[in-house]
Formats: C-alpha cells, sequence, structure tokens
C-alpha cells in the first residue's frame, strides 16, 4: 500500500471540504514562499497558480501571515 503525505491527503479532502462550506470556497496550500497547491471553485476566478510567489499578492492574508 502507497503512503500517501499530509498535501496529497488534504488535497484529496479539498473538495469535500469545499461542499460542507456555506458558501464559495477554494483552497489554498502555501510554503513560506510560494503557493503549493491550489483546489479552486468555478464560481472564484482567481489568478493564483501553483508556484507563484506569495510577495505577487501582498494585500492577502497568506502573505501577511508569513
Amino acid at each position: 500500500m502507497k503512503e500517501v503525505g499530509i498535501l496529497e491527503s488534504v488535497m484529496a479532502a479539498a473538495p469535500v471540504i469545499q461542499q460542507l462550506q456555506r458558501q464559495a470556497s477554494m483552497l489554498t496550500m502555501t510554503d513560506r514562499e510560494k503557493f503549493i497547491a491550489i483546489c479552486p471553485h468555478p464560481d472564484l476566478p482567481i489568478p493564483i497558480q501553483v508556484g507563484d510567489p506569495l510577495e505577487r499578492y501582498p494585500g492577502t492574508a497568506i502573505y501577511r501571515a508569513c
């Protein structure tokens, strides 16, 4: 049986997490420098791509948290 990492487990659960939300939501995962995973929502278009540096989005809560 293949061992699954934390990132893969969270991203596999992301669609279920989105369905549990009352409003449209998207999930992103970052390290301290860049976006490493994105689970978009069709009603929430965003310009973020995996690999984008956080510094490109200085007004976001994710940037401020790092």
